[in-house]
């Protein structure tokens, strides 16, 4: 489901000659809370003192939810600094064309992530209404190749399945399985609308177990 589970940012960690391969690939999440902690300050200092921004940082950083994803192979944090990239470029964007194609590049990219980038879009629609006068077919046209290049990362989710990996979550080998894998169908609880039951619930995870994890390569 997302660039952890698809070994797009972890496989560079898992050849490190230290440690085994769990505790190497719990290390990319340390790194990546310490990226977003260093963001996260850039932005508080826009907006408030240095030293308010500081202890804003240290608090953050220590905080039980923070702390604990940053010792797992979680994706929080990838979307932390996905979420504090978009808000500093959307600030640029409402005065430069060129931040806006950036930012289209970013809001799509990040879906490859998590899915909750999805509740930045009427942000986007803003910005892309804050430049309204400075629009042209030709300019809307590259607004829609920087969006589509961001989200062809979702493309690696087929092809990755099709290799039998030995955590093969929803395995999305096809384009139905895509879009429920997209859709996050495979969860247990009411998103996007629709409403899993528990005979539901108990079929899908007997799929999952059964098919969707081989028990032998």
């Amino acid at each position: 489901k997302t660039l952890f589970r698809s070994n797009l940012i972890v496989k560079p960690f898992t050849i490190l000659p230290y440690g085994n391969l769990a505790f190497r690939v719990n290390l990319i999440s340390c790194f990546i809370a310490a990226g977003c902690l260093g963001l996260a300050f850039y932005f508080f200092v826009l907006f408030v003192r240095f030293e308010t921004a500081i202890l804003g940082c240290v608090f953050f950083g220590f905080s039980y939810l923070f702390w604990n994803n940053a010792i797992a192979p979680e994706v929080y944090h990838l979307h932390l600094i996905a979420v504090i990239v978009f808000y500093l470029i959307w600030l640029k964007s409402l005065l430069d064309f060129r931040m806006l194609i950036l930012l289209s590049f970013i809001s799509t990219l990040g879906m490859g992530n998590h899915y909750l980038m999805l509740y930045l879009f009427p942000l986007l629609a803003y910005a892309f209404f804050a430049n309204k006068n400075k629009l042209s077919f030709k300019r809307i046209i590259i607004l829609l190749l920087a969006a589509t290049i961001g989200g062809t990362i979702i493309f690696y989710f087929p092809l990755r399945a099709t290799k039998e990996p030995l955590l093969n979550w929803s395995k999305p080998d096809n384009l139905n399985r895509l879009v429920s894998h997209l859709r996050r169908e495979v969860y247990q609880k009411l998103e996007f609308g629709t409403q899993i039951t528990i005979k539901e619930k108990d079929r899908k995870s007997t799929r999952l177990n059964s098919s969707h994890i081989p028990l032998s390569r």
